[in-house]
Parts: C-alpha cells; sequence; structure tokens
C-alpha cells in the first residue's frame, strides 16, 4: 500500500520465532478426532475397492483422496456462516492468506 512517498506491504509479515508461535496456536491433539478420520478413510478406501476394476486398482488413493477434500468445502462454509472466516471482497486484490516469513526455509 502506498502511505505518503512510502510502500507498505500489506499482508502479515513474521519473523520465524513469530511464525513458530503463531503456527503453534492451530495444533490440535485430538486423538478421537484422529482415530475417526482414519476409520472414515479406511472404510471409503475398502467401498473404493469393491467397485474400482483390477486394472485401475493403482489408482484408487487419489480419487478416495480427492472425494474426501470434499469435507473441506462444507468446512469452509461452516465456518464462513459461523463468521470465522469471511469471503474475499472481489473488487480488492486477494491478500488474504498471503504473509512473508523471514529467514531461511520454513518447514512446519
Amino acid at each position: 500500500m502506498k502511505s505518503g512517498d512510502d510502500y507498505k506491504l500489506n499482508f502479515a509479515c513474521f519473523t520465524e520465532e513469530q511464525f513458530e508461535e503463531f503456527i503453534s496456536l492451530f495444533h490440535i491433539s485430538d486423538e478421537h478426532l484422529d482415530n475417526l478420520l482414519a476409520e472414515w478413510i479406511i472404510a471409503v478406501r475398502k467401498n473404493f475397492v469393491r467397485f474400482v476394476p483390477v486394472r485401475l486398482e493403482a489408482q484408487i488413493n487419489q480419487w478416495v483422496s480427492t472425494y474426501l477434500f470434499q469435507i473441506v468445502g462444507y468446512v469452509i462454509d461452516e465456518l464462513i456462516r459461523r463468521g470465522t472466516l469471511r469471503k474475499p471482497d472481489f473488487n480488492k486484490p486477494l491478500t488474504n492468506g498471503v504473509f512473508y516469513v523471514e529467514g531461511g526455509f520454513i518447514d512446519p
């Protein structure tokens, strides 16, 4: 963004330490939920095996992944409904989710 004669970033900038602290806020350890999701994934894969021809078996994991990823859309819609997420303004540059981390390679 232009501010007088200067330009300022219009998105978050983190030091490595700040970024590590930030992502730690989103680490949720829920063994019960992990187990439910693992059971769901296994059940869906077993069902795919039942109807996918043997010659296409190597592609099952890709199809299962795509099928299961559909849940993300429902989660996003719910987060928007609750006001946790907001829809991007189509008349402005999309900077939501853009950030910069100082330092070397980041591997969260």
